[in-house]
């Protein structure tokens, strides 16, 4: 199972601030984001679920990691399903099951860390300011990776990169 992780951080790898992201929706880094995980398998936490609005992705099958047992898988359509998993292994699992062979994490904090050290590729979008976040990307060994610059541009005045850093 190959695990990629997406995620978008401030300069102090911050990724969240009361539950949303405090630079709002950067149009660039969504359609990035909508592209690479498009008919995938994304892995979320509860939270994060909720912090997306709580309605799964289009055209992906959604898993949304959580304790408690009283949600309800769903198919919404052919394309987008939803179900609920109780660990990162029954979500794996799942995937493979399902005849998958990679999945991506898209949060949140607790999931990245649990998922951090066994990740073959991380892909970050680094917005160059200050959020003052409340939840982070956790710290990893950027030299066991080989960075790709995939792209750069201006959100208003501040410098965004998108980066993939694969397992060497």
């Amino acid at each position: 199972m190959i695990i990629n992780l997406i995620v978008a951080v401030d300069n102090l790898f911050g990724i969240g601030s009361c539950n949303a992201m405090p630079w709002g929706n950067i149009k660039e880094d969504m359609k990035f984001f909508r592209e690479t995980t498009i008919n995938k398998v994304v892995i979320m936490g509860r939270n994060t679920y909720v912090s997306i609005g709580g309605e799964p992705l289009k055209n992906r099958t959604n898993i949304v990691l959580t304790t408690q047992d009283s949600f309800e898988n769903e198919k919404v359509d052919d394309k987008t399903s939803l179900l609920y998993k109780n660990s990162l292994e029954d979500a794996f699992n799942y995937a493979e099951d399902i005849g998958e062979t990679e999945v991506f994490i898209i949060g949140g904090e607790k999931v990245y860390r649990d998922t951090i050290e066994t990740a073959d590729t991380i892909y970050i979008t680094h917005i160059s300011n200050n959020y003052n976040c409340d939840i982070y990307f956790p710290q990893f060994d950027k030299t066991l990776f080989l960075k790709e610059e995939i792209k750069s541009f201006m959100y208003g005045d501040i410098d965004v990169d998108i980066d993939k850093y694969s397992r060497i």
